[in-house]
């Protein structure tokens, strides 16, 4: 966000707060912005690839209550290391995540 920060001075960008450490465990992720909630499952999906794409491990997401100040919360672990052929169950997104994705798909696609 700092370079989008130098583009566009006028942005409001979402705030993260992480309590704890993967190192000892679990870690809580919190997350603020004045869209709300709207972009939280975004958020969530690229911090996951990133992390993926950064550590080579997979991490798991589990909301909880937010955070005073923070519009959603998630418990961060490591996952489960998976063996060859097993495949994870997919995820199930409301009606509302698929619309807000298919949005910021068209986005991306319509900015390149």
């Amino acid at each position: 966000h700092l370079a989008l920060a130098r583009t566009y001075r006028d942005a409001e960008f979402p705030s993260f707060r992480v309590d704890g450490s993967l190192d000892g465990g679990d870690m809580v992720l919190s997350y603020v912005s004045l869209r709300g909630e709207e972009l939280a499952s975004f958020a969530e999906g690229i911090l996951s690839a990133v992390a993926k794409h950064k550590t080579g491990h997979s991490v798991e997401f589990a909301r909880c209550s937010p955070r005073a100040g923070f519009n959603v919360s998630w418990t961060v672990m490591m996952a489960p290391e998976q063996t060859a052929g097993q495949q994870r169950e997919p995820v199930v997104r409301s009606e509302r995540e698929q619309r807000a994705a298919s949005m910021w798909h068209s986005a991306l696609v319509m900015s390149c």
